[in-house]
This record gives C-alpha cells, sequence and structure tokens, in this order.
C-alpha cells in the first residue's frame, strides 16, 4: 500500500506534465481498473485455490514490473498500459490478503479483524503519498516512479514468510476445475443471486464510484490551487491517517450501533466532507478536510469487507470478496471517464459536487437497505443450521488430512 498509495497522486501529475488533457487523466485513471475488472472473478478463484503465499509473490512481481514500466514510458499509451498491469497487481496482492483474513476469522471477530487489516493499509496510506511527494520535489515524478517499483519487491519477500502452498498433489484435486471460466461466472452468479451480497455490491460500486476523484482530478485540483507535490502528499497522507485513526475501532463501534448504521453514517460524513472541498483552497483546511474523509473511508471499507464475507460459506469468502473487489473496479473505469467530461466541460470543482451527488444516492440504498443488517450467512454460523447451495460445490467438502488446506491464513 506504501507503493499503491504512492502512485495515486502521482500518476495524474505525471501524466499533466506530459500534455495529458483532463480526459486523458479520466481514461488514465480508469485504466487501471480495467484488467481487475476482467479478471476478478478468476482472481477470487485463484485466491481459494492457491492461497495467499502464490497470491502475494505473483502481484508484487507484476507491480515491481509496471511501476517501472510507467517510470520508462516514452509515451502517454505505455503510462496507460502500466497504470492498467499495476492496478491488477494490487488487486491480486489485496484479495489475496482479504481472503487470508476472512478465513482465519469467526463471526465473532470478523469486524475487529477487518478494522485491524484495514489499519495496516492505513499505514501504507499515510506513508506513501508523504514519501512519493517529496520524492517528486527533490529529484522527479520519474526517479520517485523508479523508487518505488523496487520497493514493490519487498511484499514478495515478506511472503515468502506465509506458510507453504499445498503439496503439488493436492494442486490436482477437483477444486482445480473451478479456475476454468465457464465454473467461475456461474460460480460468481450464484453468488450474485443472494439479496445480502447485492446490498453490499451496490453499496460498494457507489462509494468507489464517489471516491474515484481520490486518484485523477483531487491531485488536479490542488495542484491548480498552488499546493505544492509535497504538500499533495501530505494532504494525502491525512486522508490515510483518518482512516488509520479509526480502523482499530471498527469492530468495537459496529459491534455496539451495528454495521449498516454505522456504514450509513460514514457515508453521510464523507459526502459532508467531499462536497465542501471545492470551496477549500488552502492547505490546512484541505488537510482538515482529507482527514474527515479519511475517517469515513475507514469505516466503509472494513464494514464492505465483513459484510461479503459473512454473508457466505468460508470456501466461498475468496469469490465473494473478489466480487467485491470487481464491483469496485467496475466504478473505478466508469468514474473517472464520467468525471472527465463533467470537467472538461465545466471545469475541477464540478467532480467534487458529482462525488457527493453519488455519495447521497449511497445514503438513500443503505437507509432503505435491511438484508446487510442481519446477512443470513452470519445467523448460519452462529446457529450452526446449514448454509446456502455452495458457489462451487468442488471445493465445497473439507480435504483430506493428506491434502491440507490452501495456506493463506498467514
Amino acid at each position: 500500500m506504501i507503493v499503491t498509495a504512492a502512485l495515486t497522486p502521482l500518476i495524474p501529475l505525471y501524466a499533466v506534465a506530459r500534455g495529458a488533457s483532463p480526459t486523458m487523466v479520466g481514461f488514465i485513471a480508469a485504466s487501471a481498473a480495467v484488467l481487475p475488472l476482467a479478471l476478478g472473478v478468476w482472481t477470487g478463484v485463484a485466491a481459494d485455490v492457491l492461497g495467499s503465499r502464490r497470491m502475494s509473490i505473483a502481484g508484487s512481481l507484476i507491480l515491481a514490473a509496471s511501476t517501472a514500466l510507467m517510470a520508462a514510458a516514452p509515451t502517454i499509451g505505455l503510462l496507460m498500459v502500466g497504470t492498467a498491469i499495476g492496478g491488477l497487481a494490487n488487486n491480486v496482492l489485496i484479495l489475496g490478503n482479504q481472503t487470508a483474513v476472512a478465513r482465519g476469522s469467526r463471526s465473532e471477530d470478523r469486524d475487529q479483524n477487518f478494522g485491524f487489516f484495514t489499519f495496516a493499509v492505513s499505514i501504507g496510506q499515510l506513508v506513501g503519498p508523504v514519501v512519493g511527494g517529496f520524492l517528486a520535489d527533490a529529484s522527479s515524478i520519474e526517479t520517485a516512479l523508479f523508487a518505488f517499483a523496487g520497493l514493490a519487491l519487498v511484499p514478495g519477500v515478506l511472503a515468502l514468510g506465509l506458510e507453504p502452498p499445498a503439496p503439488q498433489g493436492a494442486a490436482a484435486d477437483p477444486a482445480a476445475s473451478v479456475l476454468r471460466p465457464n465454473n467461475a461466472y456461474r460460480a460468481a452468479w450464484s453468488l450474485v443471486g443472494r439479496p445480502e451480497l447485492r446490498f453490499v455490491l451496490w453499496i460498494a460500486f457507489v462509494i468507489i464510484f464517489a471516491w474515484s476523484i481520490k486518484s485523477s482530478f483531487y491531485p488536479l485540483y490542488l495542484k491548480s490551487v498552488g499546493i505544492s507535490n509535497a504538500r499533495i502528499g501530505l494532504i494525502f497522507a491525512f486522508l490515510g491517517a483518518g482512516s488509520m485513526i479509526v480502523r482499530p475501532l471498527v469492530g468495537a463501534i459496529a459491534g455496539r450501533y451495528g454495521s449498516r448504521q454505522v456504514l450509513l453514517g460514514a457515508v453521510v460524513l464523507a459526502s459532508l466532507a467531499i462536497g465542501i472541498t471545492p470551496f477549500l483552497m488552502e492547505f490546512f483546511p484541505l488537510a482538515l478536510a482529507a482527514g474527515v474523509t479519511g475517517m469515513a473511508w475507514g469505516f466503509t471499507q472494513p464494514l464492505t469487507m465483513s459484510l461479503m464475507a459473512g454473508s457466505v460459506a468460508p470456501h466461498e469468502r475468496g469469490l465473494a470478496l473478489s466480487l467485491r473487489m470487481t464491483s469496485n473496479r467496475l466504478a473505478e473505469v466508469i468514474s473517472p471517464i464520467v468525471f472527465g467530461g463533467l470537467v472538461a466541460w465545466s471545469g475541477l470543482r464540478s467532480s467534487f459536487f458529482l462525488s457527493a451527488a453519488a455519495l447521497g444516492v449511497g445514503i438513500w440504498v443503505i437507509s432503505r437497505g435491511t438484508a446487510a443488517s442481519a446477512p443470513g450467512a452470519t445467523v448460519r454460523e452462529q446457529s450452526g443450521t446449514e448454509g446456502p447451495r455452495p458457489a462451487y460445490p468442488e471445493i465445497a467438502a473439507p480435504r483430506a488430512p493428506s491434502s491440507p488446506a490452501p495456506s493463506d491464513r498467514g
């Protein structure tokens, strides 16, 4: 997340410095979600079958290569390609680890565990933009990108400390058949048919649609009001700090007030903070608004992850979380393109108003939804009754002792 969070403000600035128009900036930002959108279902199934160790190593190598490609890209087109590959790498890394958290959690501690997992994510979101901004000001954005390409190898090295993957013979069991396209998409479609999952997918889509402004026109607006690269990095660090402060508290607060109520309050807070941002032009008010937005974001991410994981059987959680991420990536493809057209027509400030309006839709959806407040899978886990029909029955049965489960508990 240090690498990904550093790239978020640097890539739009890098593109504009090389002559990209607002519309092209929107397309570049959208490209980061294209491959995760196309391959999201397969990625989720791979997380269930292969385990977090292999997923993390692969994601680390891809992230390093894509970041180096962005730094060396001689054209805007290659910059877009590097951004697209980097989006896939981030998807592989995050989904592999989300699955590990989900499988290592019980229903009673899942909110808390996802809160602490996203707390670690927030540390990266705090550190990355600060380091990236100062490196860009001290040398150049290109140099900063090369430095982060080297840092992107670290997750793969750390992943070697996870438990090794299942023995070679276990990979030949029927679970691997789910990786076939027809099986993967049939499994995904069966999950989408469940009302409690559709509710979370809608919420995740709306929140990410609104917040995709962060990777496109938010840094450009900050630049337009005279904020330096280093200070833009600090403002993005306030976003990460806001998230980091609240995430260890997610489990306790959601346990007291209910996940749906906390999610509703967080989206209301985010809509207010984003809506007021285009009226601010000084560093400190912008940093304060960013911190409040980060606090709201700090609740939405772990709660939507937890609601998805709690709505399915344990062996379906990688696929369920990949559906959430696919919904997120669909929003990230559509949002910058829509925002880019709006900005080209009516200026940078209009993107914040559209973002706040999208969150208003989210407030309406959450306030009307009832499924997420008592997801069926969570009730089944607590009561011990039989759960829903598996999304992919090939891996529903527990493995024999001689074929241990994939090593993704970490």
